[in-house]
């Protein structure tokens, strides 16, 4: 059953982040939220990544599913 479920990452073994030479190999993390961002529906927006030396290994913007009515409420979700 894992091998089944696991095999459509099998396919991407192949792949990795390449990093350039730099001075500082330092781990950063970057985070952005706004509030009621997208004028049509109202809803907020939050999203992060991950850098490692010069490359980016994680990432994701996500649009929430809760309409917030205030800034504490956003920040709290």
């Amino acid at each position: 059953m894992y091998l089944t479920s696991t095999r459509l990452n099998i396919m991407y073994v192949d792949y990795g982040i390449r990093f350039n030479q730099v001075k500082s190999f330092s781990l950063l993390a970057y985070s952005n939220s706004d509030w009621a961002g997208c004028v049509d529906d109202m809803r907020s927006t939050s999203d992060y990544c991950f850098t490692l030396g010069s490359g980016v290994f994680s990432w994701c913007s996500k649009r929430q599913e809760v309409i917030a009515q205030s800034k504490l409420e956003v920040e709290y979700i």
